[in-house]
């Protein structure tokens, strides 16, 4: 069974996001580059991680993709800043930037919605207060 950090209010980041945790079913090297989030209602949403910006190139040709963009709370622990679905595609360059600078060290993606109606369904889920 995979644990998730039980979730704090932080000042840093506003307490409606939803928490994660490492993927705790990958061992080793490979566990830090796969990442659990949970929805409000409980859905799982796994997502690979990225460390740089430019890694995300790729995602102009994903019509199904979600981008999370991830800093930390004051307790640090991985708290959604800004979580991008296909619909969000025009302005993600922008708002990638703008999560960067309120703090998102990292940006982790989603590549398993069957298509774009439930990428755009699990993004704003993603963004829905928990």
């Amino acid at each position: 069974m995979i644990e998730l950090i039980e979730q704090h209010q932080s000042q840093a980041w506003p307490a409606r996001y939803a928490t994660g945790a490492p993927l705790a079913a990958v061992e080793g090297a490979l566990g830090s580059r796969f990442h659990l989030w949970r929805t409000a209602d409980g859905r799982r949403v796994v997502c690979t991680v990225f460390a740089r910006l430019d890694a995300l190139d790729c995602l102009e040709e994903m019509d199904a993709a979600i981008v999370i963009g991830v800093g930390v709370d004051r307790f640090g622990l991985a708290r959604i800043v800004c979580a991008l679905g296909p619909d969000d595609r025009r302005e993600a360059r922008d708002r990638m930037r703008e999560a960067s600078a309120a703090g998102a060290y990292e940006w982790h993606v989603h590549m398993l919605c069957p298509d774009r109606g439930s990428a755009v369904a699990l993004a704003e889920a993603l963004r829905a207060p928990t």
